[in-house]
């Protein structure tokens, strides 16, 4: 029987079942790996397949943590979770599309909160727009109650109306980068098709994220269908 295991979304293979069972052993592929062989209707979990040997306990013990091998691990399971699950920014939908496939708690949460924290282009526009917004609004107000404090009591405070149109003109420039940042827009699952994306996605997902919660990440089953 040949057997095909599907890594990192990459088809490996074929191998015969004493191999599968020797890299099981070894560590290089996981029970929970994809496969497929001929007479299968579609691809199911490696440890479901007839004459598969599972480690004993006393192996998974002494066994230590592997990463599957090539290159770019971690980014190749960060592209496939960012493209398939966040269509959105939102961690509430991205943890249910994730609990949809299975993939149980808290690895949802820990995925939903990392992914949702990047900054895609329709994120920053809302940013740049809040920010900008703001700040022009707050330099109004503040030329508003210096005018006001002038004609009222004659109180002038010196540095109060250029610091107003300081404000005044960064909130503006900001709003006007988001006004441009507009016509950048790109749905989610475009974005993290790209390099710059999947780039951004794994430079925020990395920020403080420990090597324990990293290994776990790294365990995410890869959905190929």
């Amino acid at each position: 029987m040949n057997i095909y295991i599907a890594q990192n979304e990459q088809q490996t293979g074929p191998f015969t079942l004493e191999d599968a069972n020797k890299k099981i052993a070894a560590g290089t592929v996981q029970p929970t790996d994809l496969a497929w062989h001929e007479g299968l209707v579609e691809w199911q979990a490696l440890s479901t397949i007839n004459g598969i040997l599972l480690p004993s306990p006393q192996q998974r013990i002494h066994q230590a943590p592997t990463i599957p091998r090539g290159e770019n691990t971690f980014e190749h399971i960060v592209r496939h979770c960012a493209q398939r699950y966040a269509v959105t920014n939102k961690a509430d939908e991205i943890k249910n599309n994730m609990l949809r496939d299975g993939i149980a708690e808290p690895l949802a949460t820990l995925w939903a909160e990392k992914l949702s924290s990047v900054q895609t282009p329709k994120e920053l526009v809302k940013t740049s727009f809040k920010g900008g917004f703001t700040l022009f609004a707050v330099g109004i107000v503040m030329i508003l109650i210096d005018t006001f404090l002038k004609d009222t009591f004659g109180a002038h405070f010196k540095w109060w109306a250029p610091l107003a149109l300081l404000g005044i003109l960064v909130g503006f420039l900001i709003l006007i980068f988001g006004i441009i940042r507009v016509f950048k827009i790109v749905p989610n699952s475009v974005y993290y098709s790209t390099e710059e994306g999947i780039r951004d996605a794994v430079e925020t997902i990395s920020k403080e994220l420990s090597a324990e919660d990293k290994h776990r990440m790294l365990q995410t089953p890869i959905i190929l269908r």
